[in-house]
């Protein structure tokens, strides 16, 4: 089955966001959603390992992908602003970076 361990993808995405986007941390702590974030990026990383293995991805290839679409996100310096489908979840969808 397609997956990505939840409590090792979380913990991965805490660790990667603290280290490469520790503005986004503060703001998504700052609102109390820094722990939905994690879950909601961890079932969206799920979400399109599955699709993408669906549609005939090698598994590898698309848990790589998923990774880097949700939980490795890049750092502020190469990226200053997320892309709008790259954003954790924030309860009234604003961006603050």
């Amino acid at each position: 089955m397609a997956e990505i361990n939840r409590r090792q993808g979380y913990y991965m995405a805490l660790k990667s966001w603290k280290e490469c986007r520790p503005k986004m941390v503060r703001e998504l702590k700052r609102r109390g959603a820094l722990e939905y974030a994690l879950l909601h990026a961890q079932e969206m990383a799920e979400n399109e390992l599955a699709q993408r293995v669906r549609e005939g991805e090698l598994y590898a290839q698309a848990r790589e992908a998923a990774l880097l679409n949700w939980i490795l996100l890049p750092d502020e310096k190469t990226q200053p602003v997320l892309s709008a489908d790259q954003m954790p979840y924030l309860p009234d969808q604003e961006t603050t970076e």
